[in-house]
């Protein structure tokens, strides 16, 4: 609690996804040390179709651009340029997907919408985070 009063609780900047991240940085920047609690339960809904699970990656990722034109000068990094291009790769490599299972179909939808969200999230926070 002592943490979040002085940080001043959690960032509207970040009310799509990304806020864990923010007030982690946060934190680090004032001198707090981040720790794991190895009793700490989070309970996480996972959504029940693949246009919900688009729409949550999608936003999850444009806030990954935002933390890191945020938090590039401490430190935080964009992936790197082979990381980006395999990422694109393994999108077209596995098109095919798109006709198998559903959970298959499912990772296609969450990475295309990782992929499009990066480059939707560099544009809006005008930094390069492919």
């Amino acid at each position: 609690r002592e943490v979040f009063d002085a940080l001043g609780g959690w960032s509207d900047a970040y009310r799509h996804g990304g806020d864990d991240v923010d007030f982690s940085w946060r934190a680090q920047i004032e001198g707090f040390s981040i720790g794991y609690g190895t009793d700490a339960v989070i309970h996480y809904r996972h959504r029940s179709d693949l246009a919900a699970v688009g729409r949550q990656y999608y936003r999850y990722a444009v806030m990954q651009a935002q933390l890191y034109r945020d938090f590039r000068a401490e430190g935080m990094q964009r992936p790197t340029p082979k990381t980006v291009a395999l990422g694109w790769l393994w999108l077209v490599r596995h098109l095919p997907d798109l006709w198998g299972s559903r959970d298959r179909t499912a990772i296609w939808v969450r990475k295309a919408a990782e992929r499009f969200g990066h480059v939707a999230g560099s544009i809006r926070s005008r930094v390069l985070y492919l």
